[in-house]
């Protein structure tokens, strides 16, 4: 599916998503092989027609793990893991799912939204920097026409 002015949100979400996934708490449990994220993952049958309507599924996926039933006494979503049959494994699920099916994305926002909210509650504490991935693009701003060696050197502003 083509991304859209309307599909923009799900995938600045998606991105902050993967990106605070990498800052959850060592209070927060590693996930392993027999999680409830994997089996969801691995057990409910994803369509095998490319492009076809996954919609069901994704939605069926999102609500057993992170569904507004979901939560404990504290009000905590239930399944949010760290590693790779966790969060990991999530953001894989909804990338790939964004990119190679079809959803509708104002919808699918709306349950990645909730689980960008929810590590951003969880994550509050943590030192959480901007991506390195925009402090990059940063220092490759094209310069003008001056090569420098010295990767923190900015050149001056032109006027």
């Amino acid at each position: 599916m083509a991304a859209t002015a309307n599909s923009h949100s799900i995938f600045t979400h998606i991105e902050r998503l993967s990106y605070l996934t990498s800052f959850l708490p060592d209070s927060i449990t590693v996930a392993k092989e027999d999680s409830m994220i994997n089996r969801v993952f691995t057990t409910i049958p994803v369509p095998s027609v490319p492009n076809g309507d996954h919609w069901p599924v994704f939605n069926q996926c999102m609500d057993i793990l992170f569904g507004e039933d979901r939560r404990n006494t504290d009000g905590n979503l239930l399944f949010i893991q760290r590693g790779q049959y966790g969060m990991d494994l999530v953001v894989d699920y909804i990338r790939s799912t964004v990119k190679f099916h079809k959803i509708p994305f104002d919808i699918a926002d709306i349950k990645v939204k909730r689980l960008v909210d929810e590590l951003e509650k969880l994550t509050k504490n943590s030192e959480v920097h901007e991506p390195a991935s925009r402090i990059i693009a940063e220092k490759r701003r094209p310069s003008v026409g001056i090569e420098v060696e010295d990767e923190d050197y900015s050149p001056p502003k032109q006027h």
